[in-house]
C-alpha cells in the first residue's frame, strides 16, 4: 500500500484546495461564505476520503462515496459559473482536475473490485477436491 500522499489522486486533490484558496479571495462576499466554505470543505473531506480508502482492505465503499463526493464538487463548480461567481474562463482548470479525479476514483474502484472479486475466486476454490 502506497501512501496516500504519494498517488496522484491525492496531488490533484490538494492541487485543487490550494486554487480553491486563493479563488474565493475572488468570489462575491454572499459566494465566498456560502457555497466557497462549502466547497472548500467539500474538498478537504475528498482529501480525507482518499486517505481513508487508501488504507482499507476493500475500499470499493470508500470509493463509491469519494466519486460521490467529486460529482458533487463537480455540481457546485457548475453553480458558481451558472451564477457568475466563477468565469468560464476561471472553471476550465478546475473542470480538467474534476475529470482527472473522477477518473482516477473510478479507475481505483474498478480495479478494487477486480481484486476483490479475483481475490474471492481464489479464497472460496481452496480445499475443495482434496
Amino acid at each position: 500500500m502506497a501512501l496516500a500522499q504519494s498517488l496522484k489522486i491525492y496531488h490533484d486533490a490538494s492541487r485543487m484546495l490550494d486554487m480553491l484558496y486563493r479563488q474565493l479571495e475572488q468570489f462575491p462576499r454572499f459566494y465566498r461564505y456560502t457555497i466557497g466554505e462549502r466547497m472548500v470543505g467539500l474538498v478537504i473531506d475528498i482529501l480525507e476520503q482518499i486517505i481513508y480508502a487508501n488504507r482499507q482492505t476493500d475500499k470499493t465503499a470508500a470509493l463509491v462515496k469519494l466519486a460521490d463526493m467529486i460529482f458533487l464538487l463537480t455540481t457546485l463548480f457548475r453553480s458558481c459559473v451558472n451564477n457568475k461567481a466563477l468565469s468560464v474562463k476561471q472553471y476550465v482548470p478546475y473542470a480538467e482536475l474534476l475529470e482527472s479525479l473522477g477518473k482516477q476514483a473510478t479507475a481505483w474502484k474498478n480495479y478494487s473490485e477486480m481484486k476483490a472479486k479475483k481475490t474471492g475466486a481464489n479464497s472460496s476454490g481452496q480445499g475443495l477436491g482434496k
